[in-house]
């Protein structure tokens, strides 16, 4: 941390009103140098929350339960979001809205034209679909897939590749639901650059929504 010029100086005037050197200007204490330093010491980690975007408070919140079968994953993503949320449904009612992707545009409004490969009429093991979130179109393939636990897709879009996440663990009558994505790519970083609560707040509204869904 840098002072500006002059500050020192205003800084004796204020705690050395008494002491003066021989030349007529007013010396700083040992106890006064001791607090400037240590200013300057305990400012340090505030500047850094202070300039720590979304992405960064949400790598730090990430889930250590959370399964990452390959790139893209949090330790090399571009941006990266964590979400959770309890829900006072079961489980069973979570996992069913999510497996039903045709219908997340009625109530998910970031999620649009989902269509499925093979005739599959729901989201399962391997499924494969296509669908326009954040502006874009995404091809995504289902990798994991834990029946009322897991769930988990890559995504790829115009410069972007990606892996969203799902975990819901029961607690007591309700669902606790945590969901992370990382991200990488020139897409990825140029939304970084201009939003970075961007991917944060879409999926925030996604739980927030399917939370309303589940719970009605």
């Amino acid at each position: 941390m840098r002072f500006a010029p002059g500050f020192i100086d205003r800084f004796r005037r204020v705690v050395t009103p008494g002491t003066q050197r021989a030349s007529g200007r007013r010396s700083l204490p040992r106890d006064a140098v001791l607090f400037a330093g240590a200013l300057a010491v305990s400012s340090l980690p505030l500047m850094q929350v202070a300039f720590a975007d979304q992405v960064d408070q949400d790598l730090a919140q990430r889930s250590a339960q959370i399964h990452w079968p390959g790139t893209p994953d949090p330790a090399h993503a571009d941006v990266f979001s964590h979400n959770e949320i309890n829900i006072d449904a079961s489980c069973s009612v979570v996992w069913a809205h999510l497996l039903d992707a045709s219908r997340w545009p009625s109530w998910y409004p970031n999620s649009h034209n989902v269509r499925f490969a093979g005739g599959a009429a729901r989201l399962g093991p391997h499924t494969h679909f296509t669908w326009d979130t954040f502006g874009v179109q995404i091809r995504s393939t289902v990798a994991e897939y834990v029946p009322g636990t897991r769930l988990g897709w890559f995504g790829y879009g115009p410069k972007v590749a990606a892996y969203h996440t799902w975990l819901l663990v029961p607690d007591a009558q309700s669902c606790h639901v945590v969901t992370e994505e990382a991200t990488k790519g020139p897409g990825a970083i140029a939304s970084r650059q201009s939003n970075p609560a961007g991917l944060h707040d879409g999926h925030e509204l996604w739980i927030t929504r399917l939370k309303k869904l589940s719970e009605g």
